[in-house]
């Protein structure tokens, strides 16, 4: 199943190369560390065995040894696959810079919806974002922005664009929101985010 894994390359220590040329100097200590990442498909639906093996070979003194390694036997989870939808407001009401009136800014939404569509657990899934960008301001105005609430699952957060969603089980869904302000009104037109599995 070697296929379903990706296999890092390997951390060295006290040994030149791992490829048959390698050196361990004499009254030394070689060692190598390699990290197994497993695909979804190496458990796709419940916890799975795996067995690990390979085989060491090194001179010495002229000969060649072979030496083939015993098994270990390793259990792989389901991963998590995880669904993010956002909805966001797209009219920013705030104050216009063309009229002397000083409108009041009114708060915009963002929103966003996990779903755990896999048989893993996530955990302490987290979205961590910047502040707002201004991507057409052809008058070059200061525009400020502020974040006034954050909230995951109907539970209020410190307000800030990082939220901690916790675990998400598998068929989990949770909801969060986050509450803004823009000094200037405009249009809030995209929203883009990135997660990874952290290994």
């Amino acid at each position: 199943t070697t296929d379903l894994f990706q296999i890092r390359e390997p951390e060295r220590q006290g040994i030149t190369a791992l490829d048959g040329t390698g050196l361990i100097a004499a009254q030394s200590t070689g060692r190598a560390t390699w990290v197994l990442v497993p695909a979804p498909e190496a458990a796709p639906t419940a916890p799975r065995q795996h067995f690990v093996s390979g085989t060491l070979r090194y001179r010495q003194e002229g000969v060649l040894i072979t030496i083939p390694l015993e098994q270990a036997m390793i259990t792989v989870l389901p991963s998590p696959r995880l669904v993010v939808q956002y909805f966001h407001q797209r009219d920013v009401h705030s104050d216009d810079p063309f009229t002397d009136e000083i409108e009041p800014a009114e708060p915009f939404s963002l929103g966003m919806l996990i779903h755990n569509e896999g048989f893993g657990v996530a955990r302490n899934f987290r979205i961590t974002s910047g502040q707002p960008t201004i991507v057409d301001n052809q008058k070059g105005l200061l525009v400020n922005f502020e974040i006034i609430a954050t909230e995951v699952a109907g539970v209020g957060l410190t307000p800030s664009l990082t939220a901690n969603f916790g675990d998400l089980l598998p068929g989990d869904r949770k909801v969060g929101r986050w509450l803004l302000k823009s000094s200037l009104q405009g249009l809030f037109i995209d929203y883009r985010a990135a997660f990874e599995h952290v290994d």
